[in-house]
């Protein structure tokens, strides 16, 4: 529900620099068919997975803003992004109380994935719209049309 966060992702949002960063969402190279089971003449088996990352770069231009993020295929990851375009960014905010471990302080939907660059020198950059993107523009966007 994107207006619970609003205000403070919009107005007091956490630090890109903190945390980790997770692009979540379905690579079609892992999308498997089986065959036809019962009355279903053919079955789609989708796995979802999420590239653990930190962000290479913001920006803005006009009312948006976008974050990207750098795949590195030194690891385990898939040849193409394919299929993960409108899967989600998700912000991992951490805390380490002075007597504790490691634990997660906030979850956070952060943006929006919708483009890969070509792969050079075994890196490729995921690009996705940011808070600003999704929090005002995108959620404007759906208030209006659904209040007109």
């Amino acid at each position: 529900n994107l207006s619970l966060d609003r205000h403070s992702v919009i107005n007091e949002p956490f630090d890109t620099k903190v945390g980790t960063w997770a692009v979540c969402g379905f690579p079609d190279e892992f999308t498997k068919e089986q065959e036809s089971i019962g009355c279903f003449d053919a079955i789609k088996r989708y796995e979802g997975n999420c590239l653990l990352g930190a962000i290479h770069k913001e920006y803005s231009s006009g009312n948006y803003d976008y974050l990207e993020l750098i795949a590195d295929y030194q690891n385990d990851l898939p040849l193409s992004f394919g299929g993960i375009s409108g899967g989600g960014l998700w912000h991992i905010v951490l805390e380490q109380p002075p007597q504790g471990c490691i634990r997660v302080k906030a979850m956070i939907l952060s943006g929006v994935v919708f483009y890969q660059s070509a792969p050079e020198n075994n890196i490729r950059s995921i690009k996705c719209h940011g808070r600003i993107s999704v929090y005002r523009m995108a959620y404007e966007h759906i208030t209006g049309f659904f209040n007109s």
